[in-house]
């Protein structure tokens, strides 16, 4: 349908009576429509616009029938625009973002109800610029005053250069100052520039006392002393829970971190002891995700930075970090204490001095933390330093590992301490101490000679051991094992199946059981096709 044409809805068809009168208008204006040259044309189309939303009104299902009430609770929930705030999904998409402007192109009677509804109006797409069309700013202004008192969520896009910035018109000087002046009523705020241009998102006098949610993503220029805020009165500066920055460094925020909950910063550009600063401002964090960490700059780095004492974040829960070279990252680690962390994951970190996993193992023993989740992805790492601390994590429900190229973790291993760590209590039920809450394993680099039938059984031994063709009382609640091998394509196929067949059967019956395997290596199923070495389908 064409921008700016109003969909009608099907003319009267009344067998034993004539159209409505609107329908009969319109019947005889296709007509002249029909016949019609310019400029007349031009004026026949107006008129055909307006008798439409004349039609859609005699039509109309909903408020013929409903009182206005009613009708503006279906608004509100056609337009999706007026539910809960998503902190992992808050964009906007493009068919929602005009809704508000969909429903009252409708009629007039539409119009009224949706023109009187702030909740609809309460989030919006705004695409910046330098050159800014008058009808543009317009329909953002109508927008946000249509919004009332209610909180806004604005995803603002400035995708031009940041040399343009200096050629702006008034249309564009308009529409920032409109966006500033409702600052105080930020709620959930986006926005999508180069780091010189966060000068423009400012706020006015008002600051912005309520905004939660901030996320700005960064145009690939190298950030200078910018800030989203540059007031120097602290009191005006927000305090939002939940901050993701994109190729933003943290320092081109001028915000108060002592509220924050949730950071997500990604390549990100900061420094390890800025890691160590940034934690210290926020006691309040719950989430933090941070990729990209850069060597501390300075050399004695250390003597300003580091704490007396481990500082305690009581409610960190959950710890990302990622893309790491150089020495002293176990430094981070000796400067916190998180009695609540539950999820811990790193990822490529190369750490030169091999601090990382005896800081982690001191943390372990300071926190008294019960970690359920641990992902470790090309982190050099072998089963000696893996095994003392995975001895101290009894909590532990899902393991993830996926060493770095030039590191055995020797999986086996792993694997046949966790298939013979049972002992009978006295009751005869078989217990372990030994991850005795896990669910979930996933291991990478399984070197070719871990597929032999030791390997095989520990398999099927990670619930616990069998009896008389039983799995035994008892035991760990396992729900997924995943091993992959190493990618030698040298060896057939044949030389990792499982060949006893016993032990086929065993994790045949895990498997109906509800246990998932996914035992691949050079790409083949390893479990389906030791099935079909056997004969068994």
């Amino acid at each position: 349908m064409p921008q700016g044409e109003v969909k009608v809805y099907e003319g009267c068809n009344i067998s034993d009576g004539a159209p409505c009168l609107p329908c009969q208008q319109s019947i005889k204006l296709e007509a002249q429509i029909v016949a019609a040259k310019e400029p007349a044309l031009n004026n026949l189309l107006i008129l055909r616009r307006d008798l439409r939303t004349e039609i859609n009104h005699h039509h109309d299902p909903i408020t013929r029938r409903l009182p206005p009430e009613l009708t503006s609770r279906v608004f509100e929930i056609c337009s999706k625009e007026c539910g809960p705030y998503n902190s992992s999904d808050w964009e906007i998409p493009q068919y929602q973002s005009s809704t508000p402007l969909i429903l009252g192109a409708v009629c007039q009677t539409w119009r009224h109800i949706a023109w009187s509804l702030p909740s609809l109006w309460t989030r919006i797409c705004i695409s910046l610029e330098a050159q800014m069309e008058d009808a543009y700013v317009d329909k953002v202004e109508g927008w946000l005053q249509r919004s009332g008192q209610l909180p806004l969520s604005m995803l603002i896009d400035l995708d031009f250069s940041s040399e343009s910035t200096t050629r702006t018109n008034a249309g564009f000087r308009r529409i920032i100052s409109i966006i500033n002046q409702h600052s105080n009523h930020w709620q959930n705020l986006g926005i999508k520039c180069h780091p010189e241009q966060l000068r423009l998102i400012c706020g006015d006098s008002r600051g912005a006392p309520i905004l939660r949610n901030l996320s700005i993503t960064g145009l690939g220029s190298s950030p200078g002393a910018n800030y989203i805020f540059n007031s120097t009165m602290d009191a005006m500066k927000p305090r939002p829970s939940c901050v993701q920055l994109d190729d933003i460094h943290f320092k081109s925020v001028g915000i108060h971190w002592s509220d924050v909950t949730d950071i997500a910063l990604i390549r990100s550009c900061i420094h390890l002891d800025e890691c160590i600063e940034l934690l210290q401002q926020t006691p309040q964090l719950v989430y933090c995700h941070i990729e990209g960490i850069d060597a501390a700059e300075s050399e004695d780095w250390q003597d300003y930075v580091l704490p007396d004492q481990p500082v305690v974040l009581h409610g960190l829960q959950s710890l990302f970090l990622s893309h790491y070279e150089g020495e002293d990252i176990g430094m981070f680690f000796q400067s916190f204490t998180f009695p609540n962390l539950t999820h811990l994951q790193l990822a490529n970190i190369d750490d030169e001095d091999i601090s990382l996993w005896s800081s982690i193992t001191s943390l372990t023993n300071r926190s008294s933390m019960c970690l359920t989740h641990l992902s470790i992805h090309y982190v050099d790492c072998d089963f000696e330093t893996l095994m003392p601390i995975l001895q101290n994590l009894p909590c532990m429900v899902n393991l993830n590992i996926k060493p770095s190229h030039h590191t055995d973790i020797q999986v086996h291993l792993l694997l046949s301490a966790l298939a013979n760590g049972f002992f009978l209590d006295t009751s005869g039920h078989y217990q372990t101490l030994f991850l005795p809450k896990l669910e979930s394993i996933c291991c990478w680099g399984c070197d070719s000679a871990s597929w032999d039938s030791l390997f095989w059984q520990s398999i099927s031994q990670l619930s616990g051991p069998w009896e008389d063709g039983e799995l035994a009382t008892g035991g760990r609640p396992i729900r997924s094992v995943s091993t992959y091998g190493n990618g030698d394509w040298e060896l057939d196929v044949g030389s990792r199946i499982c060949t006893d067949r016993n032990i086929l059967l065993r994790l045949v019956k895990l498997s109906r059981s509800g246990v998932k395997f996914k035992l691949w290596s050079n790409n083949v199923d390893l479990l389906d096709a030791s099935m079909k070495h056997h004969g068994m389908t």
